[in-house]
């Protein structure tokens, strides 16, 4: 995998840690070491196939680099009750539980091995050297997707170059890096970059900032929401070097606000299939960053399909080439139904290529519809609400009943003001949309739900409002 070199490097002082755990990058080898055996005398192989279920800790971070470094074949997953969920091509599950003992005890204090009751010893052994993680299910059933080591460790090169990250950073990653956000593009850059790392599990506002008044990051991973309880929740401002935001896209006014206070932020855009795909350009103005520029990594190549014009501009679906994302789906049985190689991949996301390179991407294909013969993207109709005053996230869902305007659409909202009532928010609509675009119908909530991830759970959104069974609060006036 690579990793060998960088523990060999002049950095022996630089630390990976989670606040209880310590581990400089010159006792890996011997740790690494100490695994070796371990596994030679559980009879696990790399192509064994294991499930991996870690919390983020020191220690799954060094089980996890052991396994990309020794060409394991595995199955990453957060910490769930679901034991059930786990694929019939993995024949042990490994559980890896935080220690604050030292790493010189035995693993069998931190990895509790058990058969996966769910395997299938008729089924062919995994090839060596891949990571399988299943996608978020944010737009319909969950997949499993394959990646390959090399693939991967591709990816974070690039990440390394766009981040200019370097040995003298100190990394923060409140995110957790089973997913592919944390690891690809946080985790296993800073470890390639030979940076000091710092883990947090179970974020809130308090460890955050407990952990970063001691180890003064310069660089931090963070989401959206993320980012908002930090406006709230820190009195004084912060300059970071570098912050990274990935997950739904950030309200131009968030980002601006945050970005004056905390420092240079840069969005990412990537998946659980693709990795790191594109981010906003470091040297950028503010604007731009905060409007969504961004530009592709190396090798990605890109075209829209079916598209259409709007405002002058070209958007379509997002159909991506990238010689560094995954190889193909899988099913539990570990049998291919998808395979990447060579094909475009469809994203699912309307974006528009604009003039110097530039992406931007709108929102997903089905959060838009067709209105009285204009294309209506949820995003955009979402970004103008966010800018009244009061409004903190607007969130759009289609609703199954049709309005004048074609088929109607709610806005969830959430606010700064509590004097802000739905019909005020509606009116207000008026002056900033065209009528087509304006939602027939507002709901204000306290928050809005969130994946695992920290996406906005949408289909959470869309059976409230079909459950609710909504009337439109009023007609809209044809004559606005």
């Amino acid at each position: 995998m690579g990793f060998q070199r960088i523990f060999k490097l002049p950095i022996l002082e630089n630390t990976l840690s989670d606040g209880n755990v310590t581990c400089t990058y010159n006792e890996i080898p011997a740790f690494f070491a100490h695994l070796d055996g371990f596994f030679q005398q559980k009879q696990i192989y790399p192509q064994t196939g294991i499930a991996v279920e870690f919390v983020n800790s020191t220690v799954s971070a060094l089980i996890l680099l052991y396994l990309l470094d020794r060409n394991y074949s595995f199955f990453l997953f957060p910490p769930t009750a679901q034991r059930s969920v786990l694929p019939a091509f993995c024949h042990y599950h490994l559980l890896i539980q935080p220690t604050a003992e030292s790493l010189a005890c035995s693993p069998e204090q931190f990895i509790t091995i058990t058969i996966n009751p769910d395997y299938d010893a008729t089924l062919p052994s995994l090839p060596e050297g891949r990571l399988y993680l299943r996608t978020s299910g944010s737009m319909g059933m969950a997949k499993i997707v394959e990646h390959t080591h090399t693939a991967l460790l591709q990816n974070a090169c690039h990440c390394v170059e766009r981040f200019q990250l370097t040995a003298l950073d100190k990394v923060f990653l409140p995110v957790p890096i089973f997913h592919m956000y944390g690891l690809g593009a946080g985790f296993l850059p800073a470890v390639l970059a030979g940076a000091c790392i710092e883990l947090q599990d179970k974020t809130n506002i308090f460890r955050y900032l407990a952990t970063d008044k001691r180890f003064q990051p310069t660089v931090v991973f963070l989401t959206p929401t993320l980012c908002k309880l930090l406006l709230k929740g820190c009195q004084s401002s912060r300059n970071y070097r570098l912050i990274v935001s990935a997950g739904d896209k950030m309200p131009s006014a968030l980002f601006s606000e945050f970005s004056e206070k905390f420092g240079l932020l840069v969005n990412l855009y990537g998946s659980t299939e693709m990795g790191a795909v594109a981010t906003s350009v470091l040297t950028d103005t503010l604007d731009k960053r905060a409007s969504g520029h961004l530009q592709l990594m190396p090798t990605v190549a890109v075209l829209l399909a079916d598209k259409t014009l709007q405002k002058e501009v070209e958007i379509g679906e997002l159909c991506l080439q990238y010689l560094q994302g995954f190889t193909r789906y899988i099913n539990e049985k570990g049998q291919a139904f998808s395979v990447n190689a060579s094909v475009w991949f469809k994203t699912g996301d309307l974006a528009s290529l604009l003039p110097e390179d530039y992406l931007v991407v709108w929102g997903r294909c089905d959060h838009s519809i067709n209105r009285r013969g204009f294309l209506i993207v949820f995003a955009e109709i979402e970004k103008a609400m966010e800018t009244l005053t009061g409004i903190e996230k607007a969130v759009i869902v289609p609703l199954d009943m049709e309005s004048t305007q074609g088929q109607a659409i709610c806005a969830y909202c959430t606010t700064t003001d509590d004097t802000w009532h739905s019909s005020q928010i509606r009116e207000a609509c008026f002056t900033i949309l065209p009528p087509y675009a304006v939602p027939d119908e507002i709901v204000v909530i306290h928050e809005m739900p969130a994946l695992p991830s920290g996406k906005v759970d949408r289909q959470a959104l869309t059976r409230e409002a079909g459950s609710k069974n909504l009337q439109f609060s009023t007609i809209l006036n044809m004559n606005k």
